[in-house]
């Protein structure tokens, strides 16, 4: 999608274009997605505008979403509100019923993902997360972000950044509370700080739990070491030099990351090591 404003000889309209190719093979044309009129949007958005419209239109998370002023961000609701209201009136209402339901009459918006929420949900509860956190001296508000971080990391690893502003567009704000969203993107950042710091007696909580849970008696433990690598120089970090890279990412300072299992496949603990560690 790109925008492009239309002069005339008596006014100008802003629109939201989208390139598409007929049917059967053919050049690529555009159509008017949105008509804006004479609104007074800055040029410079436009391609912020138009990537983060489509996104929303698309239901799909960006990884590193363009930065816009809050003007902006109440124009991308606007219009995406207008184009999805102009797309369900150009739904052509169908007779067909189920259970009694017009088919053809029934829209939705906004959805959300949930399914996976809940599994993580119930597992976090099944554990009693919350109590474990309680005696590292979590407060209520540091749990909820913690659940809502953690679970985020298993349904859509992404950056504490990227995380807060994927937090609307989930169910996170119905199964735990619209406070979820409140704080900033730097709430997160210092829960995960918090989490990091007490990962050896979390661990151990929930090691001693899941065994308890499911009466397993371990007898054998495997491990297995991967590599993260990072782009910039991670001066402030002594473990990320350089090494063998199972990327092929030699030119990068990495950490070495290394998952111990027992012989049911549960997690027992993780270490982090210098890029340079072998197996």
């Amino acid at each position: 999608m790109y925008f492009h404003r239309k002069h005339s000889k008596t006014s100008r309209c802003l629109q939201l274009l989208e390139a598409y190719r007929p049917i059967g093979g053919g050049n690529p044309r555009h159509r008017v997605v949105a008509s804006l009129g004479d609104a007074d949007i800055p040029k410079e958005w436009f391609d912020a505008l138009a990537i983060l419209i489509e996104s929303r239109l698309a239901d799909s998370v960006l990884l590193l979403p363009p930065d816009l002023p809050q003007e902006g961000q109440q124009w991308v609701d606007r219009i995406v509100e207008q184009i999805e209201g102009k797309r369900r009136e150009e739904t052509k209402l169908s007779g067909e019923t189920l259970d009694g339901v017009l088919v053809g009459q029934v829209d939705h918006s906004h959805s959300t993902v949930l399914g996976p929420l809940v599994v993580g949900l119930y597992a976090w509860k099944k554990l009693g997360m919350d109590g474990v956190l309680n005696v590292l001296g979590f407060s209520t508000a540091q749990c909820q972000a913690a659940c809502a971080l953690v679970l985020g990391r298993l349904v859509e690893p992404m950056s504490e950044h990227a995380f807060y502003h994927w937090l609307p567009q989930s169910s996170f704000p119905d199964i735990l509370g619209p406070e979820v969203c409140s704080g900033g993107a730097q709430r997160y950042y210092r829960v995960g700080d918090k989490l990091f710091e007490q990962r050896g007696p979390i661990e151990a909580a929930v090691r001693e739990r899941i065994g308890k849970h499911f009466g397993l008696k371990r007898t054998v433990f495997l491990y297995d070491l991967t590599n993260f690598h990072f782009e910039g120089a991670c001066e402030a970090n002594p473990l990320a030099v350089r090494g063998r890279n199972k990327q092929k990412r030699n030119d990068c300072p990495q950490v070495v990351i290394g998952v111990v299992f027992d012989e049911f496949g549960f997690e027992v603990l993780h270490r982090t090591f210098a890029g340079n560690r072998s197996d």
